[in-house]
């Protein structure tokens, strides 16, 4: 027979898990509708140059291929899938989370996809969606000393987006999304493979 004492653990317990859940679901709920969001109503530059009118075909095929992740806020595209071929370069997306607003949309394209070019520098965006549209907010947010021609690889879980020197195809840097801002982390330079940025 358990004591009292055991009882009152395992209510606090059940109670911790409860309000765990309760705290979390709304989270995860503002992460699926906002990113929805964003991928039905995203202007073609920002969205791989993808029509709206695709962009159904385009949220079954990459959840059926795990390139989107609602949970973690995260979507990933790969143009040159030969069974999905729509898009004009490989693109990321990723939520930044702001206390007490929606978050911002992080996006990043590689264009031109030919190894060892340099990159266009319209391609990486921040983006502040209200019920005007998008503002694109870039100039605000990513430090203006970075190359604008790098790769920005955001990485699934977490809020770090791996700063990608396309020439060595090595990653020295991340940008950590503190809610508010990002920091600048150098780190032990790396090789990186645009197809694991998990």
């Amino acid at each position: 027979m358990c004591s009292q004492f055991t009882v009152f653990k395992i209510k606090n317990i059940l109670l911790c898990f409860c309000l765990l859940f309760v705290y979390c679901l709304p989270v995860l709920a503002d992460n699926t509708l906002f990113l929805n969001t964003f991928i039905y109503t995203a202007p073609s530059k920002y969205f791989n140059d993808i029509p709206t009118d695709q962009r159904e075909r385009f949220v079954q095929y990459s959840s059926g291929e795990g390139m989107l992740d609602y949970n973690n806020g995260w979507l990933t595209y790969f143009c040159d899938n030969p069974r999905y071929d729509i898009g004009t370069s490989l693109f990321w997306v990723k939520l930044l989370p702001r206390k007490g607003q929606y978050p911002l949309v992080f996006v990043y394209m590689v264009r031109p996809i030919l190894p060892g070019k340099a990159h266009s520098k319209n391609q990486t965006y921040v983006l502040d969606g209200n019920k005007l549209g998008w503002r694109d907010v870039t100039t605000q947010y990513i430090p203006k000393d970075l190359d604008s021609t790098m790769e920005f690889i955001p990485i699934r879980k977490g809020n770090d987006i791996q700063v990608v020197y396309y020439r060595e195809n090595e990653c020295r840097l991340i940008l950590h999304w503190n809610g508010a801002s990002f920091n600048k982390r150098k780190i032990r330079p790396r090789k990186i493979d645009l197809g694991a940025s998990e």
